[in-house]
């Protein structure tokens, strides 16, 4: 007798809507209060002239001058929209797919659909905006193969505005090319170098745009002030100048970068055991999922060179950032799109039958999941998962602030607890 206990991809999008609930909870709590490191990082501008991430401030602001929508409305609504694309795309990708059990390791793992429950701070960040456009080109754009001089204007200025948004996109460029190059090579297609022209244009776009931030920021003396005051000037408090704005110098961290400046920071703090753990938690569940999936070798050695490539690059921005656990859970989330599309067989029924051995595989996808989490930076050690959640929990009802807090007092009156601060 067969047994289906659930269906997965019900399961997969109950838990998307879940997660997304809990993003735009966030996004509208973190931008309502403005907060400095996320709110201010989106509104960036180029009021002293040309510095990092600063694309996205002139875009909002000239949409809020345009449309008199608060700009933090707006900074919602992109966050929002962004991240329900992100979703619905990646969904696209999952349809028709055989969900199994060692997938759902990958998908549930704190490390990264997840990353955003346990770790609220990283809700709102800039790289919702290459989640999505990752997930629409495979979507949309993979199998395309046909080139234009339109088309590789398109890819040239996606490269180049995203890195004027956000410098980061330079390092995940890559995942472009050789997502195209594993397409062709999958399906037996002679290689040419015209079917790249897309995603090196791509590549080129994000390199001129770095080199542009790299030589030709602004030397204003008053940078900080300037971009400031027009946030001011826009209607936000002083608050929102307290955090990103204050690491607006794309040279502060070329400085770094020459001078190490974060490595007795990143010691201190044990990032190298902290992040080890969690590329190993990763990673692990990733290599079963791949052997029990009975992929071509061939094909499993590619992508591991090329993961392996990829994350040799990115850890090489590691001695100047400290928010490790932002950047792995991209390149986490990447690797999980890619490999949702290319290793999850098609069309097939997958009804087991139920035994111990699936019950104990179930508890231990369970414990994985919430037993510990991945910090996005500034702890000692990784979190715990569901009891992190649930302490989260108690400190608010605990620690009332200034703030008119609709959802402390739900959850205070859900408890019973009469508040007396």
């Amino acid at each position: 007798m067969y047994l289906k206990i659930f269906n997965k991809h019900q399961l997969i999008k109950i838990f998307f809507l879940l997660i997304f609930i809990n993003y735009s909870f966030f996004s509208i709590r973190h931008s309502l209060r403005e907060n400095p490191w996320i709110a201010g990082d989106w509104l960036m501008n180029y009021e002293a002239g040309i510095l990092r991430r600063g694309l996205s401030g002139e875009i909002i602001l000239l949409l809020s001058n345009i449309s008199s929508i608060n700009p933090t409305y707006l900074v919602i609504f992109f966050q929002i929209s962004l991240y329900c694309f992100f979703l619905y795309f990646f969904i696209q990708i999952l349809n028709k797919k055989t969900i199994n059990i060692w997938f759902l390791f990958l998908l549930l793992s704190p490390a990264t659909i997840a990353f955003t429950f346990y770790d609220p701070l990283v809700i709102g960040r800039k790289e919702v905006i290459f989640f999505t456009f990752y997930t629409i080109y495979i979507s949309i754009f993979l199998n395309d193969l046909k080139i234009s001089v339109f088309k590789i204007i398109f890819y040239f200025s996606i490269g180049f505005i995203f890195v004027l948004i956000h410098e980061i996109f330079i390092f995940f460029s890559l995942f472009f090319v050789f997502t195209k190059y594993f397409n062709i090579y999958k399906k037996n297609i002679k290689i040419k170098i015209n079917y790249f022209l897309n995603e090196f244009s791509l590549v080129i776009g994000s390199l001129i745009a770095f080199l542009i931030l790299l030589f030709f920021s602004t030397n204003e003396t008053e940078v900080q002030d300037l971009v400031c005051n027009r946030l001011l000037n826009n209607g936000l408090s002083p608050e929102i100048c307290k955090g990103a704005l204050t690491e607006i110098v794309f040279s502060k961290y070329v400085n770094s970068y020459k001078s190490f400046g974060l490595i007795d920071y990143i010691l201190s703090y044990n990032y190298l055991r902290t992040y080890l753990i969690s590329l190993i938690l990763f990673f692990l569940p990733l290599y079963i999922f791949l052997l029990k999936q009975k992929i071509n070798k061939k094909q499993i050695k590619l992508f591991s060179i090329f993961i392996i490539i990829q994350l040799i690059f990115l850890v090489s921005i590691f001695v100047v950032v400290n928010d490790w656990g932002r950047y792995l859970n991209i390149y986490f989330i990447l690797i999980l799109v890619f490999v949702s599309n290319f290793f999850l067989r098609k069309n097939l029924q997958e009804l087991k039958k139920f035994n111990y051995k699936n019950l104990l595989i179930v508890l231990i996808l369970l414990l994985y999941s919430l037993s510990w989490h991945m910090p996005h930076c500034c702890q000692k050690n990784l979190g715990k998962g569901m009891i992190s959640f649930k302490e989260r929990i108690l400190y608010r009802i605990n620690n009332p602030t200034n703030y008119n807090d609709f959802s402390r007092k739900v959850i205070l009156k859900f408890l019973g607890v009469n508040e007396h601060n």
